[in-house]
């Protein structure tokens, strides 16, 4: 199944810069000697694509259009930082919360920040990308 997705997602970024209709894809495979079941199924293929972040769905004059979510290379996932300037991040460790006490007496399996010193600014701005 991995494969069906990969192939709409190579055919998707192959024609990426005015994007790909649907009617596009299932023209494409109907061409192709592909299995019949590849063919019934294109449709939930096609959403999975999407589901697992490969491809992504916008409407250009009335159609569904998909486009590739990255360039040829896979986008590095890029990690959060905190501000450093609000008062959470300015506060001490509370040594109270599981996280603190993982730190002091376990085995640092959590791996997080204390609970008071959680970034606001990392709270309001939780964006979803692609």
């Amino acid at each position: 199944r991995k494969g069906y997705i990969e192939k709409i997602t190579e055919l998707v970024r192959k024609n990426s810069k005015k994007g790909v209709s649907f009617d596009f894809i299932e023209a494409y495979f109907n061409t192709k000697l592909e299995s019949d079941h590849f063919k019934n199924s294109l449709n939930s293929y096609t959403e999975a694509a999407l589901l697992h972040g490969k491809i992504w769905k916008a409407n250009k004059d009335g159609v569904e259009v998909f486009y590739p979510c990255s360039p040829t290379l896979p986008a590095k996932k890029s990690r959060r930082q905190k501000c450093g300037e609000c008062q959470s991040c300015k506060k001490p460790d509370c040594g109270a919360c599981k996280y603190c006490l993982d730190k002091i007496w376990g085995k640092n399996t959590f791996k997080k920040t204390c609970v008071e010193r959680q970034c606001e600014i990392l709270k309001k701005n939780i964006k979803a990308t692609c």
